[in-house]
């Protein structure tokens, strides 16, 4: 899932990541370090600790809202006074709680389902930012 995720994003948003989001090509060597100095768990919420900002966003994602790693990043968010919006499949989830926003997508048995309909949200929230940083492109042109 992350690396459909990674792809996804990067193909619908190209010039918000090089322009927008220069961190995430140091992300990969980031995991690959502190799973190896800290533990698995910790890797996201490390990365917050040193860059995350009040009012910052995070989107955590978590198929079972119970992800350690996930929940350990939106716990270190709320500590630093950045916004969580979660996205989980399961309502109620520790995750969901943790959110100041919950956008549960319960895909039923299968996480497989869950997992496509948080890849369709993913595309509707790029598409907002997008909308907000570039309304020239979504206004209506006069033929």
């Amino acid at each position: 899932m992350p690396c459909i995720l990674q792809k996804s994003y990067l193909v619908d948003i190209g010039l918000i990541v090089m322009h927008y989001l220069p961190w995430l090509s140091v992300i990969r060597d980031h995991l690959s370090c502190v799973a190896n100095d800290y533990g698995y768990e910790y890797v996201f919420s490390r990365y917050l600790e040193a860059h995350g900002r009040p009012g910052d966003s995070l989107l955590a994602i978590s198929t079972s809202g119970t992800s350690k790693n996930v929940v350990t990043a939106a716990i270190a968010a709320r500590n630093r006074g950045i916004n969580v919006i979660s996205l989980s499949g399961k309502m109620d989830s520790q995750l969901g709680k943790l959110a100041n926003i919950d956008i549960c997508t319960p895909g039923g048995t299968y996480a497989d389902r869950t997992q496509e309909l948080h890849i369709k949200v993913i595309h509707i929230l790029i598409e907002l930012v997008e909308r907000r940083l570039f309304p020239e492109n979504y206004a209506r042109r006069d033929e």
